[in-house]
């Protein structure tokens, strides 16, 4: 049986959960920033390797979500 949280646990979990979105979402704002970025090189040069990092950031992006 679990005893419930005082108020101020409640509001240290609640702190807590609100700094991991607000992490998420600021690796999410970069990720997308940089491999839009890296589309534009690799496209003005006819080559397509911008995918590759994409790919590979997606994957610790994604581990970071379900983290989170």
């Amino acid at each position: 049986m679990t005893t419930p949280l005082s108020p101020e646990q409640l509001e240290r979990l609640a702190r807590k959960r609100a700094g991991a979105k607000l992490g998420w979402y600021m690796h999410a704002t970069l990720y997308v920033l940089v491999n839009v970025v890296l589309a534009l090189l690799s496209s003005a040069h006819g080559k397509h390797w911008a995918i590759f990092p994409a790919m590979g950031w997606a994957i610790g992006l994604a581990a970071h979500g379900l983290a989170v």
